[in-house]
């Protein structure tokens, strides 16, 4: 005797998101308990229902709408290098490596103005690993901790990428706030590795994360090989991280949210830096910058360039930081700089371009 599905208390279409129909029909609805979530089968994947909430995705920038540090970026060897903001590329014994950001167009890919694209330079022959990370404080990850989260992102390659398959390698463990390159302690390691085309797809990869994780990382990696062409890339975008076995659609951010989240790790100030400043003495500038918002934790700071200092009659200069003081709320440099405008209240500016101070709080 067959006993039904109704007989033993089990209602239809419910199920845990690792036990999903194996065959299932075009328009077939579930309802996964564990991640308590809605899918329906497309045809090809299931794709989660609406509503969906706001606020889920703990990847910072995955839009790639803020590059504080400049839309090109160029890589140095051996180093974590920021490009879009929160963005790492790291190549070990190799320079010649890029990351810039790239526009989208409706045809292309709707929904998006822009990617990041990640590139060997042409003519580069290295065959150094490719990377490229996303780096995560354990206040976004400690919530995650026994759930089962899904990373899921967008990727194209270029007409002369190098590498085989793109490389996903998704680390949850233990740990403060670990960089780039620090791998958490004792983590589970989730990989996975996905074929790309000259067109976009849509990739995703889940993980049940352990009830002790406090810390994480994700990267993308390639092996190059023979010599860079023009076009030796990959680009990505619409990158998310969520709680749930099954993709969302990507949570489109208000720019100015995201500046926000940015400011957080990093802030660059240009032309004009700083205004109604006061000097500090006959052969030094205090210079204060008011944040644009609270910083993760005390920054660090460095000057590129020059500072230039006006009283609204006399201009001059300053190019040396002597000291200086931090807050999270507030910068504060001591410039070298002959002013002669002691206890003068003073405008402090750059000319642009490649001149600035930046206040960094990255994970590292």
């Amino acid at each position: 005797m067959t006993i039904s599905a109704t007989t033993q208390g089990i209602k239809p279409g419910v199920c845990l998101s690792t036990a999903k129909p194996a065959n299932p029909f075009d328009g077939q609805v579930i309802y996964m308990t564990d991640v308590d979530q809605t899918a329906v089968w497309d045809g090809t994947q299931w794709t989660v229902l609406a509503p969906i909430a706001g606020g889920r995705n703990v990847i910072i920038n995955g839009g790639f709408d803020v590059w504080q540090r400049g839309t090109s970026v160029a890589g140095l060897n051996n180093s974590a290098n920021y490009g879009a903001d929160r963005w790492v590329m790291f190549r070990s014994s190799a320079t010649n490596h890029t990351m810039s950001r790239q526009s989208i167009t409706p045809s292309e890919l709707s929904g998006f103005n822009w990617c990041a694209r990640y590139q060997r330079n042409s003519g580069d022959t290295s065959a150094a690993n490719m990377y490229f990370i996303a780096t995560f404080e354990s206040t976004n990850i400690k919530p995650l901790a026994a759930k089962t989260v899904v990373l899921s992102f967008y990727a194209r390659k270029g007409a002369n990428y190098s590498g085989g398959n793109l490389n996903l390698n998704i680390d949850f463990g233990t740990g403060t706030d670990t960089a780039a390159l620090t791998q958490p302690t004792s983590p589970t390691t989730t990989t996975a590795s996905f074929a790309l085309t000259t067109s976009w797809q849509r990739f995703s990869q889940s993980v049940s994360v352990a009830s002790t994780a406090t810390a994480a990382r994700a990267y993308w990696d390639y092996v190059p090989s023979g010599t860079a062409g023009t076009n030796d890339y990959f680009e990505i975008t619409g990158v998310q991280l969520e709680v749930g076995a099954v993709e969302t659609p990507f949570e489109v951010e208000e720019i100015g949210v995201t500046l926000n989240k940015c400011f957080r790790y990093y802030q660059r100030f240009v032309d004009p830096a700083a205004v109604g400043v006061s000097s500090g003495g006959g052969t030094v500038a205090r210079t204060l910058f008011p944040l644009y918002t609270k910083m993760r934790t005390t920054p660090t700071s460095t000057l590129s360039g020059t500072l230039n200092f006006y009283n609204g009659a006399v201009t001059t200069t300053g190019t040396t930081i002597s000291g200086q003081f931090n807050s999270v709320s507030q910068g504060q440099l001591d410039l070298a700089a002959t002013i002669g405008l002691v206890g003068q209240a003073i405008s402090v500016y750059t000319t642009g371009g490649s001149q600035y101070v930046d206040f960094s709080a990255e994970l590292g």
